[in-house]
C-alpha cells in the first residue's frame, strides 16, 4: 500500500491523501485474473451452452455462460477464481483457445 501523505490546508487544518499508485509493471498487472474465462473460434454450428457448462463444471460451479455466435466467443463465470485458473492451467496446450478474461 503506498504511503499516507499529509499536507497542511488553509487555517491549520489538515487533509490526507495517498499517493497515487505505481504503473503496472507487466502484463500481469494490466489483465488481473478473473473468474470469466473467455473463449475465441468457437462454432456456433457445433457448440451449445450446454456443452460449455459440462466442458467447464468439471473444474467448478458455473455461473454464467453467454455465447456470442456473431462473433464466434464466449464467455463463462465461475463461481471462483480459483476454479476459473484451475480449468485454464488444465486445458494448456489442447488446442483451446482460452484465457481468463
Amino acid at each position: 500500500m503506498a504511503p499516507r501523505m499529509s499536507a497542511a490546508v488553509g487555517g491549520g487544518a489538515e487533509a490526507s491523501t495517498l499517493a497515487p499508485p505505481p504503473p503496472p509493471s507487466g502484463p500481469s498487472q494490466l489483465n488481473p485474473p478473473s473468474r470469466v474465462v473467455h473463449f475465441r473460434n468457437v462454432s456456433p454450428r457445433f457448440v451449445t451452452e450446454a456443452d460449455l457448462r459440462a466442458l467447464c463444471g468439471v473444474h467448478g460451479p458455473v455461473e454464467i455462460v453467454v455465447l456470442v455466435r456473431d462473433t464466434k466467443q464466449a464467455l463463462v463465470q465461475f463461481a471462483t477464481l480459483e476454479n476459473a485458473q484451475a480449468f485454464v492451467t488444465s486445458h494448456l496446450g489442447e488446442g483451446l483457445s482460452v484465457e481468463c478474461a
